[in-house]
């Protein structure tokens, strides 16, 4: 009776164990699933609001990528841009100083230009799955990313 009830208890201590350790790699799968940085995020062209003539789609995806040091690049659509971001993962801060780009022209500009000023208005981020949001103050959605499936 006791090498039974000493098996089970060890099965017991076992089970318990394994939950404990999924759990924590289900709480670290999840702060990697909130993390900004390291990914390339794609914008949804439909949520940038103030494009003129919203017809004439930009050349390539735009994109947003935010390393770890604070480095931000991507596509504007037409132009690359560059620079820096200071972000409060805790707190779902981020702001973008004035950054830099390349100068070309080519269809989706007014795509661009639109991005580019919604860029500078950013105060805080949320993300809930794959998807990255930007708000500007008050609370006010100002973009929409998806995580890319494209090569930047």
């Amino acid at each position: 009776m006791f090498k039974k009830l000493a098996v089970l208890g060890f099965g017991l201590a076992a089970l318990a164990f394994a939950l404990v350790v999924a759990g924590c790699a289900n709480c670290r799968h999840a702060e990697r699933d909130r993390q900004i940085t390291g990914i390339t995020w794609q914008l949804d062209l439909s949520s940038l609001k103030g494009v003129q003539n919203p017809s004439e789609k930009p050349m390539r995806p735009i994109t947003l990528l935010i390393a770890a040091d604070g480095k931000v690049s991507g596509c504007a659509g037409v132009n690359r841009y560059f620079g820096t971001a200071v972000v409060d993962e805790a707190e779902e801060d981020l702001k973008f100083p004035p950054l830099g780009t390349t100068r070309m022209a080519g269809p989706g500009m007014n795509y661009e230009t639109a991005y580019l000023q919604m860029l500078a208005k950013v105060e805080e981020y949320k993300i809930t799955g794959a998807l990255l949001t930007l708000y500007g103050d008050d609370d006010v959605r100002l973009a929409q990313y998806v995580k890319a499936k494209i090569a930047e």
